[in-house]
């Protein structure tokens, strides 16, 4: 079978322009106040700290004389790239991305044309037609967390397992693209990719978790075989004439003004128009359900416009289907958007579907948390604007999605129309009445609610029916996959759960269920949390110099040999599979467990492994990772305090460990964010005993702040750490989701002799850097460089910069600022490191993917003799 699918179309966004501290202007924005710095280690006195807006210019309003400083007088002439710079050291865009094809892309794992990344949502279609080729139908799937849909012969399908899409619609190929709009990585920020009518958009840019954000979408198909979508995030309804037979480029727009447009009601700030549409939850970006259309008997096109809270209806005149609407339902005009309870008003509307009397129904979400969702409305002919729902229909559904039972079998118990009911994760086929249940799929019986107890979980989207009557429903979260019912299904009945007769994409259920499998995992993609990376190099006796980075994505510790001599999208070198046996450690396969960090002690690894819940361990592997290495040592709790002063135990509350060894492992710093302590465990190789703990008084202290406000001596969710060049422990008072006291904390190294003989209970920190309201220091792991340089991430949820890591050139002294920002927007830029030479690493939380910045700041070695000034003379880590 060949796959057919649409050429590359090459689209640019002009981007803004940053001034960057030493570095050639090359960024996002500038003005008048603008200083270029040039290649200076650190500010010397005098130098003006700039006020940096992330995204934007930096700024300053003092003149200096400094050698390591030029104002500019006047705004440069900039002529903006037309893609961000990559391969050019010291620019502040990075260079190398491991974990995905380019820069554009950040879905998890490796993308292909026979798996599915549904995150939440998903919804399917199927063309029952019989056409040349295709004499069984084709199907119409939503992945929507890869910005496409698939196209599947459901001849070819049903009688070869794994089904592969014979057209993609949204890429450009269907395998290693996954894109919205082409760029998923907001690399023209604050400016977005324009969509053009190769593209969709199933999750948004600037979404923060991307295995989390919901994308679905109610699509139809008329009786000519066109396919209508409403792509989600670009805010339009999309057609595409029957692209089985022609091709996969959209051929009518609805909702915008052109192909290239994607913004909410075409961008305005405060009404929509009959011209518009919207697909989010006002004001709130990060939660779209998408949006629902359909085609009635006339041949007119009626749209579900979810985040206006109506229905519009866009009329066939004359052979062709306006792009104006002249009726609405659920909004007393076309400028209105207010949600409410009464017939005549909607919450969320996300399905429309017709029965073959002409009735509409609506399926009414609550999106938008208006107590008049969760109900299906049916509208009877005629239709006029601001009408009032003639009933309602069903009842105790959460509705996502909608489709009539077209249906030629001999079940007399079929007819009617389908509902999905997200809240109690079931299918039900109602009687056109709308008070008898005719059949359930995911439950037993009517009154069975409440959670998954089936493979059918977070159904949400459109159904197919195909030619037989057979089911077909779209799954997300944690079975990614499109299930067939057969026919005849059941009638409900105490017991009679009806299990689906095939799976389209996978095998069975994640065999993880703390985490969805999504796409096809290997030795190429990271899956969707990247929690911890570590780059390390030593000598071997036998074998010499080596250096690898180390990468623990949730389930699997990879490992890349020569870290400095990787290219884009390298395949790692090797796994470790903690809790697998031999024959299992390969790239296919997942930990039972979760591998929540990994450090290194410049011998060793250090590993977190987390049983859930309340249960970790800290496995010690030698270095360097062979694959399917196992631990030479496990570290477990409780530990005891020196001279008997109680022990450190895991609460109830724990269900993070983050750990820090010092060099040679001679220590281990250790936080415990449900418990807001940090303690330091001495000889934890050979004679683990606690022997420092911040933010407590005891060994016993749990409680958040030690019950007071916020203190230079109290921790509250403290999260990761870091030692720097000098030897000072850098402790993040903060965590997930975005907790704690959202700021960074600095212990001067002098607070922590070797062997004091009594446990040190709560020093104060010597430098805080707080929580303002113009930056808030949520952070997550730093790194420093040679030059004691920072570089740190902050909580995606926290200031609205906080995508950007922040630059600190003299973290020790009195500044509290950031001096720049990387340019790269992330999720969380949760883990960060130098190696030997200076080049920085950084882990992409949920964005699946290791940024490497090829030596992005200037040479600390002032004194020419080849070697950092801070390596000469920092101390050794305690």
């Amino acid at each position: 079978m060949t796959t057919r699918t649409l050429l590359p179309l090459l689209i640019t966004a002009t981007l803004a322009v940053l001034l960057v501290v030493g570095l050639t202007i090359d960024g996002r924005s500038a003005s008048a106040d603008d200083f270029v710095f040039q290649k200076c280690p650190t500010p010397t006195p005098g130098t003006p700290t700039p006020t940096n807006t992330p995204g934007g210019p930096t700024k300053t309003s003092t003149v200096t004389s400094t050698p390591c400083s030029v104002k500019v007088t006047s705004t440069p002439t900039v002529t903006p790239p037309a893609t961000p710079p990559r391969g050019v050291a010291g620019d502040l865009w990075a260079d190398v991305i491991i974990g995905q094809p380019d820069f554009s892309e950040a879905s998890p794992n490796q993308v292909v044309d026979h798996k599915l990344h549904l995150t939440f949502g998903g919804g399917v279609i199927v063309d029952r037609r019989s056409f040349p080729d295709h004499p069984q139908g084709v199907l119409y799937v939503w992945d929507g967390g890869n910005s496409r849909v698939l196209g599947v012969d459901l001849a070819d399908c049903y009688s070869a397992f794994p089904c592969s899409a014979e057209v993609v619609i949204g890429q450009p190929s269907g395998t290693d693209a996954s894109a919205c709009n082409g760029d998923s990585n907001f690399q023209s920020y604050p400016k977005r990719a324009v969509a053009s009518a190769a593209t969709l958009c199933g999750l948004p840019e600037e979404a923060i978790s991307l295995t989390e954000t919901i994308s679905h979408a109610n699509m139809a198909v008329d009786p000519s075989g066109h396919l209508y979508v409403p792509d989600e995030e670009n805010h339009r309804v999309l057609k595409y004439e029957s692209p089985f037979e022609n091709d996969a480029l959209a051929d009518e727009v609805w909702g915008q003004a052109g192909f290239s447009a994607n913004l909410c009601n075409r961008g305005s700030t405060t009404s929509p128009t009959a011209s518009s549409l919207c697909f989010e939850v006002s004001g709130r970006p990060d939660l779209n359900l998408g949006g629902g259309v359909t085609v009635d008997a006339a041949g007119n096109l009626w749209i579900a416009d979810s985040g206006n809270a109506r229905v519009l209806r866009f009329s066939l005149v004359m052979g062709s289907i306006s792009d104006t609407a002249d009726l609405v339902l659920g909004q007393p005009n076309f400028t209105t958007r207010t949600v409410g309870t009464g017939l005549n008003q909607m919450d969320y509307p996300l399905a429309v579907r017709f029965d073959d009397d002409g009735n509409l129904y609506v399926a009414d979400s609550d999106g938008n948390g208006s107590s008049g969702g969760k109900r299906v409305l049916v509208f009877e002919p005629p239709f006029t604007s601001g009408m009032m729902a003639d009933r309602t229909f069903g009842s105790n559904m959460c509705p996502r999605g909608l489709e009539l039972d077209a249906y030629n079998g001999t079940d007399p118990n079929r007819g009617g129309m389908w509902v999905q009911d997200i809240c109690n994760t079931r299918l039900i086929l109602w009687d056109l009445d709308g008070t008898t249940v005719k059949k359930i799929i995911g439950k037993d019986e009517i009154g069975d609610l409440g959670s998954c107890n089936t493979p059918m979980c977070s159904n949400n989207g459109s159904i197919g029916i195909d030619q037989d009557g057979n089911v077909i429903v779209s799954n997300g979260r944690f079975n990614n996959d499109v299930l067939r019912f057969d026919d005849p299904i059941p009638d409900p009945g105490s017991g009679h759960y009806w299990a689906p007769d095939y799976r389209f994409f996978r095998t069975g259920p994640s065999p993880n269920p703390l985490r969805p499998e999504a796409n096809l995992q290997g030795p190429k993609g990271l899956q969707g949390s990247v929690q911890g990376l570590e780059v390390v190099s030593g000598v071997d006796p036998s074998a010499g110099p080596w250096d690898q980075m180390i990468v623990a994505d949730a389930y699997r510790i990879l490992f890349w040999n020569d870290p400095a001599t990787l290219t884009t999208h390298q395949a790692a070198d090797g796994v470790v599979i903690p809790g697998l046996g031999p024959g299992l450690q390969d790239f296919t396969h997942n930990s039972p467990w979760t591998v929540t960090q990994v450090k290194s002690d410049g011998a060793r690894l250090w590993a977190v492994i987390d049983f859930f819940p309340q249960n970790m361990e800290v496995w010690i592997y030698d270095l360097p990772l062979t694959n399917g290495a196992t631990p030479t040592q496990i570290i477990t709790l409780p530990i005891p305090a020196i001279n008997g002063e109680g022990v450190i135990a895991l609460q109830p509350t724990d269900i993070e460990l983050i750990i820090r060894p010092t060099d040679g492992g001679g220590f281990v710093w250790m936080s415990f964010p449900g418990s807001n302590r940090t303690v330091r465990v001495r000889n934890p190789l050979t004679n683990p005993e606690v022997d420092v703990v911040l933010g407590q008084m005891s060994t016993s202290g749990t409680d958040c702040n030690r019950g007071l406000p916020e203190l230079p001596s109290t921790l509250c969710r403290p999260g990761l750490m870091e030692i720097d060049r000098l030897g000072d422990l850098y402790v993040s008072d903060h965590w997930l989701e975005h907790t704690g006291n959202n700021r960074l904390l600095v212990f001067d190294r002098g607070l922590f002799p070797p062997n004091n003989t009594a446990v040190i209970y709560a020093p104060s920190a010597t430098k805080i850097f707080p929580n303002t309201p113009s930056l808030e220091h949520s952070t997550w792991g730093p790194a420093f460089d040679s030059c004691n340089r920072m570089v740190v991430g902050y909580n995606g949820f926290s200031f609205s910069g906080g995508r950007f890591p922040g630059v600190y050139h003299d973290p020790r002294g009195p500044s509290t600022m950031p001096d720049d920002f990387l340019k790269d927007f992330s999720s969380h830029a949760y883990a960060a490191v130098f190696d030997e030479d200076d080049n920085l690493y950084v882990a992409d939380l949920n964005r699946s993917r290791v940024l490497i910045y090829k030596q992005p700041f200037a040479t600390c070695d002032t004194d020419g003799d080849g070697c950092s000034d801070q390596r000469e003379n920092g101390p050794d880590e305690t």
